[in-house]
């Protein structure tokens, strides 16, 4: 599976090991490094929703357009938000059918790492 990052610049800071340790924590770390690699392996978003180390969930009201992430199981306040692309890096929101349609999801846009019960 592909993604990228929103705005770019994340890339540089969530792919920096020394970065999210100093930043975040050592869990979160190793939870971005483990989500960075179970992306590339996936086939599509199902397989991460599968996965049993990371939960993930479809946001409501404003954040629509979103899924959060724990990197830790859900131990902490940190959640990545992420966002579900078609092959022309357009948006798209779940249907029905959740599952066919992490199933459909070839690319993830990756937003930010923010606090779960913060801002939104």
């Amino acid at each position: 599976m592909k993604y990228e990052y929103s705005p770019s610049k994340l890339k540089e800071d969530y792919e920096d090991e020394r970065y999210m340790k100093k930043t975040y924590g050592k869990a979160i770390s190793d939870g971005m490094i483990m989500l960075l690699g179970a992306i590339e392996a996936a086939e599509n978003a199902y397989d991460i929703k599968s996965s049993m180390f990371f939960f993930m969930e479809h946001k409501k009201g404003n954040l629509k357009e979103y899924y959060s992430l724990s990197l830790d199981k859900k131990k902490s306040k940190w959640r990545v938000l992420i966002q579900m692309l078609d092959e022309n890096d357009n948006v798209l929101q779940p249907t029905e059918n959740e599952k066919e349609f992490l199933k459909s999801i070839k690319k993830i846009r990756i937003k930010e790492l923010s606090e779960h019960y913060d801002k939104y």
